[in-house]
């Protein structure tokens, strides 16, 4: 009898890891997921609410609405810096402490935007930037060190996912803000849901900063003049990445136009209200996480993203 009991807890045992093992898995996939896309999401939509806010922001400023490229393209000039420099900040903080110092930095150059004064609009432009730049590469390697290799082209476009999602919160909850509240107290509002978002951040384990270990962290680091040759040397070691890098400044440079410029004209050349340019602009990202996900998905079946990006090619073209 007992050796049939011992059997059977054997033949028990067997089965438990397999009966077990597909929540496991999911649960392993899902908590780096929303460790990485909730924050981003804050981030997104704080940084994608500069373009929904900016006829009233040149408005106040007493600029002309064309202005407002200097202050995008000095959002765009922080994310570059940080991109250069990066090598001195997520080895050195880890992932989680690079998002932290992100969502911090980003909220910093929200608040020094509401000012409406030029020069700090611009230095919060290149915070805000910056601070956004930090979910690509911490956020990347969360999801390499804690997710199977086999789903990286699905989660990486789930994680990309949050950006429009955080342009459907710019463009929904910035627009309707703005026309109840007034444009400050919605960047505000921008700006405390930034915050509120980074919340995983603090809860999540401890061992997602430490899976690499740590450097020194040197603040003049961030502004050596290397880092403007680094990623020309990265580039010229590995065959192909030249072409991808210029096919993918091809996308972001029309992607940026469009959503920079896309409720300032129809805001201040077209007459819409907010609300409705906001609407509108929410719509339009809408769009962007059901391609992000769907084509993402696409990749993984085909085995190759090479043939998705040169239809998309097309159509932005187009």
């Amino acid at each position: 009898m007992a050796n049939t009991l011992n059997s059977s807890e054997a033949d028990l045992g067997k089965h438990l890891p397999i009966l077990g093992s597909e929540p496991l898995e999911m649960s392993s996939v899902l908590r780096p997921l929303l460790v990485v896309l909730v924050p981003l999401v804050g981030l997104a939509a704080l940084h994608l609410f500069l373009p929904v806010v900016a006829s009233l922001l040149m408005e106040s400023a007493e600029l002309d609405p064309s202005a407002f490229g200097w202050i995008a393209g000095a959002a765009g000039l922080g994310s570059v810096w940080l991109y250069m420099a990066n090598h001195c900040v997520t080895p050195a903080l880890g992932p989680l402490g690079s998002l932290r110092a992100g969502v911090l930095i980003a909220v910093a150059g929200g608040l020094l935007i509401i000012t409406a004064t030029l020069p700090a609009m611009v230095v919060g432009a290149v915070l805000l930037g910056f601070g956004y730049a930090t979910s690509t590469p911490a956020s990347s390697q969360i999801l390499v060190d804690h997710t199977p290799k086999q789903n990286w082209s699905t989660l990486f476009s789930v994680r990309q996912a949050g950006v429009p999602i955080g342009g459907i919160i710019a463009g929904g909850l910035g627009g309707w803000s703005i026309t109840h509240l007034g444009w400050r107290p919605a960047f505000v509002v921008m700006c405390l849901l930034c915050l509120c978002l980074a919340l995983p951040l603090v809860l999540a384990p401890r061992h997602y900063n430490t899976t690499q270990p740590l450097q020194p962290f040197r603040i003049g680091a961030l502004f050596a003049l290397s880092n403007f040759q680094r990623p020309f040397r990265a580039m010229s070691l590995a065959p192909g990445l030249v072409r991808l890098a210029l096919a993918c400044t091809g996308f972001a440079m029309v992607q940026s136009a469009c959503f920079s410029f896309f409720v300032i004209y129809l805001h201040a050349g077209l007459g819409y209200g907010l609300a409705l340019a906001g609407t509108l602009f929410a719509v339009l990202q809408a769009a962007s996480v059901a391609g992000r996900i769907g084509l993402g998905y696409l990749a993984d079946r085909i085995g190759s993203p090479r043939p998705v990006l040169m239809v998309l090619a097309g159509c932005s073209a187009g």
